[in-house]
């Protein structure tokens, strides 16, 4: 049914006013709206596409726009739903490959290969590959435009065997492509042949036996062919124009990924050398697309190591050896080093960076506009460069090469620090300085991080002689900003040197020109110099090595800090990401530092007061304030009592935070999307009032009175709402979308401080457990499932002895079956990933509540203990290793391990089971020092030893026990 002309018009009207009108937010909203209600109409993809496909309605913008909006939709709906005119729609967006103009045809291509994503395509490759016999060179690209995207988007599905023939999509359509990049004369089918190809190599599912990979196994000479065509047609290194260097880059990128996969057959083919030779040559080339993938190629067969599945590359050093024999390596660092230096280009948007206006933090400007001091990425080239490039495959090749990169075979000795980086270091020119400090920086990074490679240890008996020099770039104010900002990043790599050094002169004359530097208007070189601070602080503080210099007990460092804390917490000269620095060189570095000092009158008058002041004066949507909220929360974990007269005005402003969070969620949820979100400094806002409030209870008896009235006292305005009310609130309701972002600092605060504040905490988190109790589901979807999960543990601990035994069993059991469903999911799939910065992985912080459990419900768990036994062993095993884990959590879930054996002691009939037990004892750390797990563990095998007699004895040796419970075996 043909769509009427009218919803056509009015549609395509909507979309060209959206066009023209994108930063107006009203018109946009109407638009979305209006199209929203079209949108329910079943033609509306048939409306469209008319506009898409027909010359006689709307400019080519417009067109392309529609078809963009169906590419949309086909993502959005056509997997749950059929399109009632699927059928006309591909014959359509086929028909107008051939007919439309370029843009419009690389839309309709993007939303030919989104419907084939769904999965209601399957012979696309063939009705498309029907049509390349056309003559018309604009409808063969766009249906290679096609190809490349499903190449990009569908690989599983070109790997799917045909059922007739046996073969998959991929194994025919290689070797058309090949065959079409050796035969046309076209460099836009060429480019387009080439992309598909490079994208079937990079298919992330690639495995030995795939399709895909055994096809261009057997099709290896006929690929090199396709690339020599292809490259020789872009003139290699020397293109003519932007379609030669694309058609160029994109033939490189296959080769690399050609050499990552197929190293050894290309290395009996004899094909090795000259693509080694092909791009050096590249990377040499005047044109800085084609520079750009030859350093691209060199980085990415240098990083495969640790990039590729398998985490090894064979091919890595013989690589480096066939440089070395070939004398290319001194030759390839040279020409990084030419690559490295700064283009005009990125000279001048790094200096309109430095020269735009300095928008402050909002906290410290006068309310007269909503600025916003984002600070932007502080002078950073937005875009991957030549530059970039070249630094960081010399930082690879460091790492590879180590010594081979400073002493070359047959040069003389230090050829690198005397031929390539001191004649930099020493030039006239600026630039060239730059990169000579650069360079230094990038071959000593890998050893930064990685000790038994790289080049440190050959360069370190040089640093005495290069410290000196390079400290004067740094506090030279004459030297160029760039200069002395990789000279501060440089330096902040051999700080452990520095701090080792007996005299502590080193450590004194970078601080000092860290501190001017800290002080200059370069926003760049301030970011640097903030950024070298805190790993000043950070070495001494916590990498403090035997002998090293007492910086922290030397009293010029900390009066210097705070006369430089308090100019630059008040003089505004700072972007957003350096006061961020700043600020976390605060909480992470001199706080801890310095803790017994900071209470001093100088520490409150330059520090504490500054701090205070500047986050009580943020509106809660600052951009600042959660980093400041965490810089408050570090102080009060530190200087306990300390922060004491700080106390009341910070807790009114943290719970005004947290109750207009809930208000402006509230008006969120009654339809005001446009009102700020202000979750994260909400949560943070919890978890600061978590400490205040836990460092009061642990003070004296006039600390309790006075957080007892805070707490009591102090009310939301215009409610009664308490703190208690307020973090309460999302365990009322958690699925709720106002709640869902606090959820997780309610639920911490709940069980770090249910048995302190039981009378005001318990009736209201009794009544939250039957609505948290879904969350612990096997199949929960929620993003606080976990903490959930944790908090569960905890609360099951804590209401032993507070509330009646039936009433723990029954929640309980409800939640413990869900979460040993997880625990053993999550361990059987191996789900090892972070969580809300907890340092294991989720499968690790379930068994620690299902050990809570057992430790709370021995009784109640022990029968299925067979069937979740070797997850739950294992996990706490790797917790008991990682020391993101607190060792009373991992201590009480051992405990229950123990309870829950003693309760069903036949799970250790089985000598796996015990050598299980054995291991996760084995791991706990410092083991007489807990000895309630020593006490129950002993008894444990004790009883094994008794039970199982001779069994036992052959099995001891196997066990690796500590030696405290072994002696006494």
């Amino acid at each position: 049914m043909a769509v009427p002309a009218d919803q056509v018009n009015q549609v395509a009207g909507l979309i060209q006013q959206a066009f023209r009108c994108v930063n107006d937010a009203a018109v946009q909203q109407h638009v979305n709206e209006v199209l929203q209600k079209h949108a329910a109409d079943p033609q509306f993809n048939m409306c469209l596409l008319e506009i898409a496909t027909s010359a006689q309605i709307g400019d080519e913008v417009t067109r392309a726009q529609a078809a963009y909006k169906l590419n949309e939709n086909t993502r959005r709906s056509f997997k749950q739903a059929v399109e009632p005119n699927l059928a006309v729609i591909k014959q359509r967006l086929v028909e107008g490959l051939q007919t439309a103009p370029n843009n419009i045809r690389t839309a309709l291509a993007s939303c030919i290969s989104q419907i084939a994503k769904t999965g209601q395509w399957p012979d696309l490759v063939v009705v498309l590959w029907q049509h390349m016999s056309s003559q018309d060179v604009g409808f063969r690209v766009g249906i290679l435009k096609c190809i490349k995207n499903m190449c990009e988007d569908c690989g599983a599905q070109l790997e799917e065997k045909n059922a007739g023939n046996g073969k998959s999509q991929a194994e025919v359509l290689i070797p058309e492509l090949m065959k079409l990049v050796v035969n046309t004369q076209h460099i836009d089918e060429v480019i387009e042949g080439v992309a598909g190809l490079y994208h079937l190599l990079n298919h992330e599912s690639f495995e030995d036996v795939s399709p895909i990979n055994l096809t261009f196994t057997s099709t290896l000479q006929q690929m090199l062919s396709a690339m020599e065509k292809a490259v020789g047609m872009g003139h290699g290194s020397k293109p003519t124009n932007a379609k030669e260097a694309e058609l160029v880059k994109v033939s490189l990128n296959c080769l690399r990924l050609l050499v990552i996969y197929y190293y050894p057959q290309l290395k009996a083919m004899g094909a090795v050398d000259p693509i080694l030779s092909l791009c050096y040559e590249s990377t040499e080339s005047q044109n800085q697309d084609v520079a750009l993938a030859g350093c691209e190629f060199w980085l990415a067969i240098l990083m495969a190591s640790q990039t590729e599945p398998d985490g090894q590359l064979k091919c890595v050093e013989e690589i480096v050896s066939t440089l070395l024999q070939r004398n290319l390596l001194p030759k390839l660092a040279s020409l990084l080093l030419n690559k490295m230096v700064f283009s005009e280009e990125e000279i001048n948007e790094i200096m309109d960076e430095e020269e735009s206006p300095n928008v402050l933090p909002k906290s410290w400007k006068k309310k007269k506009k909503k600025d916003r001091g984002d600070g932007g990425d502080e002078g950073t080239v937005s875009q991957w460069t030549v530059r970039q490039c070249a630094s960081e495959t010399l930082d690879a090749l460091a790492f590879h090469a180590g010594n081979h990169l400073l002493n070359p075979p047959g040069a003389e000795p230090d050829w690198f620090l005397m031929k390539e980086l001191l004649p930099r270091l020493n030039s006239s020119d600026w630039r060239t300085r730059e990169v000579g400090v650069m360079a230094l920086g990038a071959v000593l990074s890998p050893m930064a991080q990685n000790m038994n490679g790289g080049c440190y240890q050959f360069l370190e008996p040089h640093f005495a002689k290069l410290f000196r020099p390079l400290v004067d770039l740094l506090s030279n104010p004459q030297e160029h900003f760039l200069v002395r900002t990789i000279t501060a990043w440089m330096l902040s790599l051999i700080v452990p040197w520095m701090f080792q050094q007996p005299t502590g002169d080193c450590v004194h004359q970078y601080f000092a020109a860290v501190m001017e530097a800290m002080t200059v208007k370069e926003r760049k070189c301030q970011y640097s110099a903030v950024s070298a601070f805190l790993r000043i602080l950070e070495q001494a503080v916590y990498e403090k090595q035997a002998g090293s210099v007492d910086f922290v007990n030397n009293p010029m460092y900390f009066n210097a800090i705070l006369d430089h804390y308090k100019a630059y917490l008040t003089h505004g000269q700072y972007t957003m990401l350096n006061v961020t620095i700043l600020l976390e060189s605060i909480w992470r570095g001199f706080v801890p530092a310095f803790s017994q000092k900071i209470c001093s009158p100088a520490g409150e008058e330059k520090l504490l007061s500054p701090i205070v002041e500047m986050t009580l004066r943020c509106q809660p949507d600052d951009d600042l304030l959660p980093q400041l909220l965490l810089t408050v929360k570090v102080c009060i974990d530190t200087l306990g009592a300390g922060f004491a007269k700080y106390i009341p005005r910070t807790y009114e402003y943290l719970l005004n935070l947290v109750g207009k969070h809930f208000e402006i969620e509230t008006q969120r949820a009654q339809g005001h999307p446009d009102l700020p979100d202000i979750s994260e400094p909400a949560k943070m806002a919890c978890e600061t009032l978590s400490s205040l409030i836990g460092v009061m209870m642990a003070g004296d008896a006039a600390c309790k009175q006075q957080i007892q009235e805070l707490l009591g006292g102090v009310k939301y305005p215009g409610t009664d709402y308490t703190f208690f009310d307020l973090i309460l609130m999302p365990l009322s309701n958690p699925t709720a979308e106002a709640h869902e972002d606090i959820l997780q600092s309610s639920l911490g605060f709940v069980g770090d401080h249910l048995s302190t504040f039981t009378q005001h905490l318990l009736p209201s988190t009794l009544a939250a457990l039957p609505n948290l109790l879904p969350l612990t589901s096997a199949d929960a979807q929620h993003p606080c499932a976990y903490s959930v999960a944790w908090f569960f543990g905890d609360v099951a601990l804590m209401l032993e002895g507070k509330v009646p035994a039936e009433q723990i069993t029954q929640f309980v059991g409800h939640a413990a079956n869900g979460i040993i469903k997880r625990m053993q999911a999550a361990y059987y799939t191996d789900l090892r990933q972070e969580y809300d910065g907890w340092s294991g992985g989720r499968a690790e912080w379930l068994a620690i509540s299902v050990g809570k459990f057992a430790f709370a419900q021995p009784a109640l768990l022990a029968p299925q203990l067979g069937s979740f036994y070797t997850p739950l062993l294992t996990l706490l095993e790797r917790c008991t290793y990682d020391e993101g884990y607190m060792a009373e959590d991992v201590e009480k879930a051992l405990l229950g391990v123990a309870r829950m054996l003693e309760a069903n002691f036949d799970v250790l009939q089985c000598p796996e089971n015990i050598l299980l037990l054995a291991q996760a004892t084995w791991a706990f750390q410092d083991l007489e020092r807990h000895p309630l797990v020593f006490d129950r563990m002993m008894a444990i095998f004790l009883s094994l030893k008794q039970k199982l007699g001779a069994v036992f004895q052959e099995l001891l040796p196997k066990l690796l026990l500590p030696p405290s419970i072994s002696q006494k075996l």
